[in-house]
């Protein structure tokens, strides 16, 4: 039996298949199996061993063993080392550079591959051989293997320029290759078995049916794969008693992606005609809205305007069961059929899949109007996600499909789109987003219009539209999908291709995109003239997708990809597989090494030759693949476990060909948590370091026992998951740090020790607190002891383990503030010891100090008293200079007035002070030792014999002053010169009605002083 295999594999193993698959069937020899040939002790894979391969052999012929390899897809082990040689020039040669295999991985698959030579035998290709495989204990093993012959001469003939062939081959030789099976690395007891899916939230995978364990490189993540349908299982069916529910499950296995609840008959609102469907949407608010049309039909035809299906409560929450129901609106003047302005809206069509599966549906909606906008139009502020739906064109029966004169969507709100039928038979797209976000899961777009798209993507002035794309068919004459300016647009998958050829139309471009933020990681993109064609994009990043041109023809000149403008930076193109003329071209030079990243190969694909990407050019290849090495883990991480709680768990990973490190940690049941969760809880502290590659978890506590910490390690190439590292915690109490008393902030503020001799800590805190003591110079300070700003005191916190922990205080902390030290008794008591520095509030300390004191006047005694109008200072009794029982005219005087801090001095160096209002000296007098005096000094001006704004003498300042100086100014009355510099209270060497003014400003205490 012949089979063509991989090409690009025959080629790399040098295996007979590359000769086979390159050779056309008439040089091929159809003869059944004549020879055959028994390996024995081949060592089955065991998880941990060394791959070897010491096997013994006999068959019909004189065989020579030349060489094995041991293959674990990116990863191969090979032998003896003149083999290796050989072949490791073949796969430098074809740009392979497979890691190192030192160790069968439990549950990962190998095949082993082992080239043997016939001397002077020839055997045509394609003769096939039956071989027998024996393990090392002489039992028949259970693995299916391939067996072929190739002449060394054809050999020769097909090998690539540049590798060297053994001395030892003739032309008059023939080559056995004997691959077997993939064999699951299993350990000797029992040979995995791969069962079911098992899944969770985070996504599925398989485990050995007798062991448990998870198979390798079985995982992944949720997906619903749908094009034109999206089917849902029902759960229950409601009724009047109970809700009902449908469910979506991933693709792959049994998980529920989402659920839909359908409340109870008798609290859903059902419809039966257009006005009361129009009627439930204008009520808003959360319904479940069933159509139950006579006969699953119902056909409005009207001439009115505004009678639109619409929605416009932003609270609104709505689901539309279609119920397999049809819906025909024909009108002239409205624009819309929906029309979503705020709130949630859901159409939903389980497709004749589950409960009612005796209906089949063709369509939907069909809408006629001769003013149309959209079928289905989503405001800024709207939501709308449509499951499973599809509509008529009218005079278009047999369709069952949208097709319109107009977009089926339109939308610059929130719009979900999965599966369903969105047609276009004019130059409209079928589906236009221009604003908000958009994600489209499945469906069937299509636009046959000569100058149509499919999927037009758009945004308004200053914002931004953002785009998803998982999975779906697009297509159109034009363009599939089409994005412009300020689009963010993410591809993972789908069908992008139109061909009608019977017509011999096809779709020019699968993608367009100018000015837009692209990204695509998988797909099939066809066009006539480019796959894609893009033009100044703020950004494109290709890991995977497939790009083919429809006329790939040997005179053409068309590229897979073409990009216009410059992509010097913010481009990354890692994978994916380009076949055009050119591969991949730009509209000018362009360094292909920054485009490309390190680490990733191109290869031709008919050869599998590489090509070299390190050049400036304007294009790259023919038809040609781009691929990336998967990671390798060469440091797993270990560890995990803490002696103390409190201290940090270090865990770290290295790996090859990865560029970004993301670290997990699971509960003891699988669940994964959030790194937020811990930190928040007080568990543990995460951060990194070094790229991602270390994980610190500080401050440890034992509820971290028992939980599992993994790294997944990113690159071009793919994922790899690290080892799984089991965390664990002694509980050995070394840090106290959670304790605190209440209203710490406010011992400054004249509190005492009584009010802080009970402190407190978490309540899963384990340890207790069994003393509290304040001390001052090794003396206990008793409860009425008032703490001041600017002490130091001592405390002393005793502590004791709760049950089920050890204590071993080192250090603490209680309101943030650090121990100083630790003491462990003879008896087993322990003492965490504090120094409190008690401090004002800095707002509080003295700093910029105001005074007032009654000012020198001709006549009067001296005051003996001082009042601080700011700045938290205590002035005691002032002193004057010079030292008058009386104050005499014509005297300047100074005050001294000694000042305390009412709390704390602020910074002595820049305290400030005024007196009066006035700017004043303040003066730090040093008494010796740590000692100092503070005072504050201002000199007044000289005394006068006279008191300002008395202008009749009489001691005091009335409205008979006032009325003085207004009968001088009028010239009925002479004032001497003490009575004129009395009255001049503004001091501007003038008596005027304003003096007058100021003075009665003062009687009516408008103003203190002049």
């Amino acid at each position: 039996m012949k089979t063509k295999m991989s090409k690009k594999v025959i080629s790399i193993c040098l295996s007979l298949l590359i000769c086979i698959s390159a050779l056309p069937l008439s040089m091929l020899t159809a003869s059944a199996a004549d020879y055959s040939i028994t390996i024995n002790n081949v060592v089955y894979p065991r998880p941990g061993a060394a791959p070897k391969c010491n096997v013994t052999f006999d068959g019909d012929f004189s065989y020579e063993l030349q060489g094995w390899i041991w293959d674990g897809d990116d990863e191969v082990a090979m032998g003896p080392e003149s083999f290796k040689s050989f072949y490791s020039e073949a796969l430098n040669f074809y740009g392979e550079e497979p890691y190192e295999l030192d160790k069968f991985v439990d549950t990962k698959k190998y095949s082993l591959l082992i080239m043997f030579l016939i001397k002077n035998k020839y055997l045509s290709a394609g003769t096939e051989c039956t071989v027998t495989l024996y393990d090392e204990n002489g039992n028949l093993m259970d693995v299916s293997t391939e067996c072929n012959y190739i002449p060394v001469s054809m050999f020769k003939s097909m090998a690539p320029e540049g590798i060297s062939l053994p001395d030892s081959w003739t032309d008059s030789d023939t080559i056995l290759m004997c691959s077997s099976a993939p064999m699951i690395c299993s350990p000797e007891d029992h040979i995995h078995i791969q069962g079911q899916y098992s899944y969770d939230d985070n996504g599925h995978w398989r485990e050995c049916t007798v062991c448990g364990e998870k198979i390798f490189d079985s995982e992944g993540e949720h997906r619903k794969y749908c094009s034109k349908t999206e089917n849902w299982t029902g759960v229950n069916q409601a009724n009047a008693s109970k809700e009902g529910e449908y469910v979506k499950e991933c693709s792959t296995c049994s998980y529920v992606m989402e659920r839909i609840t359908v409340p109870k008959t008798g609290e859903q609102t059902v419809v039966t005609t257009y006005d009361e469907l129009r009627n439930a949407l204008a009520k808003g608010g959360k319904q479940w809205i069933k159509l139950d049309f006579p006969g699953k039909t119902f056909k409005q035809e009207d001439f009115k305007y505004d009678y639109t299906l619409c929605l416009d409560d932003p609270d609104a929450d709505i689901t539309i069961d279609l119920n397999n129901c049809l819906l025909v609106r024909k009108t002239l003047y409205d624009k819309r059929l929906f029309e979503i302005k705020q709130g949630k809206l859901r159409l939903w069509q389980k497709d004749g899949n589950g409960i009612d599966s005796t209906v089949n549906f063709k369509y939907n909606f069909s809408f006629d109007t001769g003013n149309g906008e959209a079928v289905f139009y989503v405001g800024n502020s709207g939501s709308l996600t449509l499951t499973n739906v599809r509509s008529l064109s009218p005079g278009s029966n047999d369709r069952g499909t949208f097709t319109y004169a107009f977009p089926i969507v339109k939308s610059s709100g929130n719009l979900r789109i999965d599966s369903g039928i969105y047609y276009s038979y004019n130059e409209t797209s079928a589906v236009e987003i221009d604003g908000g976000t958009a994600v489209i899961n499945g469906g069937y777009f299509k636009s046959t219009y000569y100058k149509s798209t499919a999927v037009k993507i758009t945004a308004p002035d200053k914002e931004k539209t953002t785009v998803e794309i998982n999975y779906g068919n697009f297509g159109a004459l034009n363009t599939a999908v089409y994005m412009s300016r300020d689009t963010v647009v993410t591809i993972n998958g789908g069908y992008f291709e139109y061909k009608d050829t019977d017509r011999k139309l096809y779709q020019k471009y699968a993608l367009y995109a100018y000015d837009a933020d692209l990204t695509i990681n998988g797909g099939y993109f066809y066009g006539l003239y480019n796959a894609l064609d893009a033009t100044a994009l703020h950004s494109l990043n290709i890991s995977n997708g497939y790009f083919k041109l429809y006329n790939q023809t040997e005179d053409g000149n068309l590229a897979a990809v073409y990009l216009g403008g410059d992509y010097s930076t913010n481009t990354i193109i890692s994978g994916g597989r380009y076949y055009g003329n050119k591969g991949i071209e730009f509209s000018s030079k362009t360094d292909f090494s920054k485009i490309i990243p390190k680490g990733c190969y191109v290869t031709d694909d008919d050869t599998g030759l590489v090509i070299d990407h390190n050049i400036t050019d304007y294009s790259l290849g023919g038809s040609i693949d781009i691929f990336a090495k998967r990671p390798r883990i060469t440091t797993q991480p270990s560890g995990g476990h803490s002696l103390n709680m409190g201290d940090a768990i270090v865990l770290k990973i290295d790996a090859d060909n990865a560029n970004e490190y993301i670290w997990h940690i699971i509960d003891e049941n699988g669940k994964e948590l959030s790194w937020n969760y811990l930190s928040n809880n007080g568990y543990a502290n995460p951060a990194t370091s070094e790229g991602g590659k270390k994980l610190f978890l500080y401050g440890v506590s034992d509820w971290m026992t028992g939980k599992r910490v993994y790294c997944v390690a990113k690159g071009y190439g793919g994922t790899v998951k690290s080892d799984i590292v089991t965390l664990s915690v002694d509980k050995v109490v070394k840090y106290c740090r959670d304790m605190y008393f209440d209203n710490f902030d406010e011992i400054w503020n004249h509190k005492t020790v009584g009010d802080y001799k009970t402190v407190k800590t978490d309540t899963n805190a384990p340890y207790t607190i069994t003393e509290v003591r304040w001390q001052l110079f090794n003396k206990v300070l008793s409860d009425d002891f008032e703490f001041n700003s600017g002490d130091t005191i001592a405390l002393l916190i005793g502590l004791a383990p709760k049950e089920g922990y050890e204590l071993y205080v080192t250090s603490g902390s209680i309101n943030g503030i650090n121990s100083v030290d630790a003491f462990h008794m003879t008896d087993g008591r322990q003492y965490l010891q504090f120094e409190i520095n008690i401090t004002a509030p800095d707002e509080y300390k003295t700093q910029n100090i105001e005074l007032s004191v009654a000012e020198p006047v001709a006549g009067e005694k001296p005051s003996t008293t001082a009042k601080c109008t700011s700045g938290y200072a205590i002035p005691e009794t002032p002193s004057w200079t010079p030292a008058d029982t009386t104050f005499k005219s014509g005297t300047q005087y100074t005050v001294k007035i000694p000042v305390k801090a009412e709390y704390e001095w602020g910074d002595i160096s820049t305290v400030t002070a005024k007196v009066n209002g006035k700017d004043a000296k303040f003066v730090a007098e040093y008494k010796g030792g740590k000692q100092y005096a503070y005072y504050v000094e201002y000199t007044f001006d000289a005394t006068k014999d006279y008191l300002l704004g008395d202008v009749n003498g009489d001691g005091k300042v009335s409205v008979l002053d006032a009325t003085e100086i207004q009968k001088y100014i009028a010239g009925l009355v002479t004032l001497s010169d003490s009575q004129l510099a009395a009255g001049d209270v503004n001091g501007d060497g003038n008596l005027t009605v304003t003096d007058a003014t100021q003075i009665q400003k003062y009687i009516a205490g408008l103003i203190t002083e002049f």
